[in-house]
């Protein structure tokens, strides 16, 4: 399936996410009520937790409210302990939000 919250845009290329002490971090933005909704339906079909990070803010990235607490008009910290066999999967979804 075609990536979740695409601009419509090309892909861009996978270049800001990392592995951190066995989790898998990176950079995101949400400035849209409608990118927040496409992220949270498309962290639902993950069963591990996803942590949100705005400033000194962490909020569950599978939660419409905690994310619009966060300052939307920024970059967002997604980190996540991703099992192996997700991995390339949660990163083509998180490559749809950069």
């Amino acid at each position: 399936p075609p990536p979740v919250g695409n601009t419509g845009g090309p892909v861009k290329p996978l270049q800001n996410y990392e592995e951190v002490r066995g989790m898998t971090q990176g950079s995101i933005r949400l400035s849209t009520i409608e990118r927040v909704q496409a992220f949270t339906a498309a962290m639902g079909e993950f069963g591990f937790e996803v942590d949100l990070a705005s400033g000194r803010y962490i909020v569950n990235g599978k939660s419409i409210m905690g994310i619009l607490s966060l300052d939307l008009g920024h970059p967002i910290t997604v980190t996540a302990e991703v099992p192996e066999e997700q991995r390339e999967r949660f990163l083509q979804v998180l490559q749809s939000f950069a």
